[in-house]
C-alpha cells in the first residue's frame, strides 16, 4: 500500500489523513482505500444517523473533549443481516472524517497464520495506534466466537483473549469497527469493550423508495405506485434493493431508453428475490397488482 498524498479539496476543510505503508508481514492482511461515501448517501434509521453524526462530531472535536478529561468513542460494533449497511457505515465514517478505511482480512489472519495469529493481531493493533484510520474487522465472529463454544480450540481462545486486551487498550485516532451477522456467537465479554453497539435490520417501510431514488437520481423514474415497489422489496436487504435498481438502470441504458418504469424495477426485484429465497410469492403478488402496459420497457 503506497503512501497516499495529503489532499485538501477545499481551503479551510480538514485534510485527508495519509495512508501509511504497513509492515511487509501485514500487507496480505489489510486492504486500504479512501472512500467517498458520506452519511448523506446512506438510508439510515434516525437513531443510527444521530449516533453516527455524534461519533463524527466527537472525532472532529476530540481536542475539546480531551481538554476536559474525556475521550471520543472509538470502538463500534455493528450487528445485523448481510447487506444492511454495516460495511457502508464504516466507509461513511471514513469518508466523513477524511480517514483511510483499512479492512482487516480476518479469514486470512486465522487460516494462514495458525499459531501466529495473536502475534499478527498485536502487529495490526500497533499500526492502528500509530496510523489514524477506520479499521474494519468484518465477519468479526471469525475471532469473536464464545470462548467455551463446543469444538473451540485453544488458538481461537488465545486470539479472542488477545483481541479483548488490544481493543481495551486502543487509544488511536480513528475508529475500530467490528461487523458481524451473528451476535449470538459473540463472547459476552466483547460487548462491554465496545463504546457503542448498533443493530441493523432489513429495510423499514419507506426505505425501498429512498434507496431507489438515491441510487437512480440520474435517471427519470416513472413509478406511479410506490406501495407495489415496497411490497416487492419485502425481505430484501438494502444491498439487494440497490442491486435491483442498478440492474434496471443497466437494462434501460443498454436498450437506449431514458426512463425507468415500474415494470423494469419489479422484474429486477423478482429476480433478486428468487436468488435470495426460494419463496418468490411476495414479488409475484406485487407483479400482479400493476397493470401490464406499465411493464413495457
Amino acid at each position: 500500500m503506497p503512501r497516499q498524498p495529503v489532499t485538501s479539496p477545499t481551503a479551510g476543510r480538514a485534510r485527508a489523513v495519509p495512508i501509511s505503508k504497513p509492515p511487509e508481514s501485514l500487507e496480505e492482511l489489510v486492504v486500504a482505500s479512501y472512500p467517498n461515501t458520506k452519511l448523506a448517501d446512506m438510508v439510515l434509521a434516525d437513531r443510527h444517523r444521530q449516533m453516527l453524526e455524534t461519533l463524527v462530531k466527537e472525532y472532529r472535536d476530540r481536542d475539546a473533549l480531551e481538554a476536559h478529561g474525556l475521550t471520543p468513542r472509538r470502538r463500534l460494533l455493528l450487528v445485523g443481516p448481510p447487506g444492511c449497511g454495516k460495511t457502508m457505515t464504516a466507509a461513511a465514517l471514513a469518508g466523513q472524517c477524511k480517514l483511510p478505511l483499512i479492512e482487516v482480512q480476518l479469514h486470512s489472519l486465522m487460516s494462514r497464520y495458525l499459531g501466529e495469529t495473536a502475534t499478527r493481531l498485536f502487529q495490526i493493533f500497533e499500526v492502528m495506534g500509530q496510523s489514524p484510520g477506520v479499521y474494519l474487522f468484518d465477519e468479526f465472529d471469525a475471532i469473536g466466537a464464545v470462548r467455551d463454544a463446543s469444538g473451540d480450540v485453544g488458538e481461537v481462545r488465545r486470539v479472542l483473549n488477545s483481541f479483548l486486551q488490544f481493543l481495551e487498550r486502543y487509544d488511536g485516532q480513528g475508529f475500530v469497527v467490528a461487523a458481524t451477522n451473528l451476535l449470538s456467537l459473540l463472547d459476552h465479554a466483547l460487548h462491554r469493550r465496545f463504546d457503542a453497539i448498533m443493530h441493523y435490520a432489513l429495510p423499514e417501510p419507506g426505505d425501498a423508495r429512498n434507496l431507489i431514488e438515491n441510487r437512480l437520481s440520474a435517471f427519470t423514474l416513472s413509478i406511479d405506485d410506490w406501495e407495489v415497489i415496497e411490497h416487492a422489496s419485502t425481505g430484501l436487504s438494502h444491498a439487494d434493493i440497490v442491486a435491483s435498481a442498478e440492474a434496471a438502470a443497466r437494462q434501460i441504458v443498454l436498450s437506449g431508453g431514458k426512463c425507468i418504469k415500474i415494470g423494469n424495477l419489479l422484474d429486477c426485484l423478482m429476480e433478486r428475490s428468487a436468488v435470495r429465497s426460494p419463496m418468490t410469492s411476495t414479488c409475484d403478488a406485487a407483479r400482479q397488482r400493476t397493470a401490464s402496459p406499465s411493464s413495457d420497457s
